[in-house]
């Protein structure tokens, strides 16, 4: 389905701009209407790049210098729409808000998309509970789904019903890491619980493992610096396997190296360390150093069976993953670099 509407997306250019960047963990889904599968106004080359390449302080300003009287007057509220949801984006909230009215009357946004601008901007003019009620019946398979549910338990917090609000975050929360938005999910509840608390750290600690990249991320790292309690290797594996999916491969050695000495028997967890280690230095063309890690653990991970944890879409089958590249060796690595291949990587 997506191979045949794709070269009109290309074309138009603002589908494109409407979808959420691509989640290597979820199959993208198509849910934009059919009639913005061309534009509902004229738009040029330039409009077109911003929107598809997501530039959206540049689209937000196009769009703004368009001839209006060229725009037909059914598509005034998707001009409308498609400057809210820019700026919006660009972080102009508050120059988003004076496109309600527009947004209301847009008749080809995606219903989704739609839902969710207004209930943005309806927050954003601290309309708290016209927000969370625009987002009330937002349909669970939409790809819009968890940053719908972060801006609604939002919506829900601001109007003061925060037990609404938490359940939402826990909710959120209680899907297999990683997922889209679960970061900021246990970084409200972690918040909630009251930073340096016994019950936020957990929050934090997970946060810190599973998201170590995202802004989230970096607050939970300096909250952490408030416990005494210091990872479990466990955790840091995770953490590691984490940078070397975020092709940060120099921060998942510096991490997992001195936990080499205390990891020896195997286990699911300790075959997720010596992978992303290994695969990390191979990555940095220290191959002999990689081989002499995975070579060893290839035969030790044999048969090691995936911990069922907190494992989301990126670990699925990843044991067995591993286990395929690790158990190909010292001369496999030295043979062919691409003897280590990443299943979650390759799909």
């Amino acid at each position: 389905m997506r191979r045949l509407i794709l070269p009109f997306l290309l074309l138009t250019g603002l589908a494109l701009a409407l979808e959420p960047a691509p989640n290597p963990d979820k199959p993208a889904s198509v849910e934009l209407a059919l009639t913005y599968l061309s534009p509902p106004f004229p738009m040029d080359k330039a409009l077109k790049e911003a929107l598809s390449g997501r530039k959206h302080s540049e689209a937000a300003t196009l769009l703004a210098a368009l001839d209006k009287s060229k725009i037909p007057g059914h598509a005034v509220g998707d001009h409308g729409f498609l400057m809210a949801w820019s700026l919006l984006r660009a972080g102009k909230a508050s120059e988003a808000v004076k496109f309600t009215a527009m947004v209301e009357k847009a008749e080809h946004a995606p219903p989704t998309y739609k839902a969710l601008t207004l209930a943005e901007l309806y927050s954003a003019d601290g309309r708290h509970v016209e927000a969370a009620k625009a987002l009330e019946t937002f349909p669970a398979d939409a790809q819009l789904w968890p940053r719908a549910m972060l801006a609604r338990a939002s919506a829900l917090r601001y109007a003061g019903n925060t037990a609404a609000s938490k359940a939402l975050y826990e909710q959120l929360a209680a899907r297999p890491d990683p997922a889209e938005g679960s970061e900021w999910a246990l970084l409200n509840l972690a918040q909630q619980a009251g930073k340096g608390s016994p019950a936020a750290y957990p929050l934090y600690r997970r946060i810190w493992a599973y998201y170590p990249t995202t802004d989230a991320g970096k607050q939970a790292e300096t909250a952490l610096k408030e416990y005494p309690t210091a990872a479990t290797w466990q955790e840091s594996a995770v953490r590691g396997d984490r940078l070397m999916v975020a092709n940060n491969f120099q921060g998942a050695v510096t991490l997992l190296q001195p936990l080499l000495p205390k990891v020896t028997a195997p286990s699911a967890d300790a075959c997720r360390l010596w992978y992303a280690y290994g695969r990390s230095l191979f990555k940095l063309n220290r191959l002999t150093e990689a081989a002499d890690v995975l070579g060893p653990a290839g035969t030790k991970c044999k048969g090691v069976r995936r911990r069922p944890r907190r494992e989301g879409p990126v670990h699925r089958g990843q044991s067995a993953g591993a286990q395929e590249g690790l158990g190909r060796g010292r001369a496999a690595v030295r043979r062919d670099p691409q003897a280590l291949p990443h299943p979650q990587l390759r799909r």
